[in-house]
């Protein structure tokens, strides 16, 4: 992610939030690679986002999980839409593969099922 800090520079942010120096977009000349500039900054743009979903999706998924371990039915019936949203997204944005979405879906409802048909 670029940003500008205040003394008129602009800064990548890495991931472990170390700034890297950027050369001002005006100072390039026409021509010399700013597509691929561009891209890249897509691309971590794209990293980051995907990131993020992923884990708020595995942070649902072990909500879920817990739920089901607790024996709380009425938690997991709450929060098994939401993790099937969340999958869904993401396997539809191509962020994981659809199947391995639709796989998570199908194990987690069923564990969900089975704890509300087995009291």
């Amino acid at each position: 992610m670029v940003v500008n800090v205040g003394d008129g520079n602009n800064y990548l942010l890495t991931e472990r939030s170390r700034r890297i120096k950027m050369p001002p977009m005006a100072k390039l000349k026409t021509g010399r690679h700013t597509s691929a500039l561009k891209a890249n900054r897509q691309a971590q743009k794209h990293r980051w986002a995907n990131h993020a979903a992923k884990t708020q999706a595995k942070d649902l998924a072990k909500e879920l999980l817990s739920a089901i371990a607790s024996k709380d039915i009425a938690k997991a019936k709450e929060t098994l839409p939401k993790v099937m949203s969340a999958w869904t997204r993401m396997g539809r944005r191509n962020i994981v593969p659809h199947t391995t979405a639709s796989r998570k879906i199908a194990r987690l409802s069923k564990a969900v099922h089975k704890l509300t048909s087995a009291k």
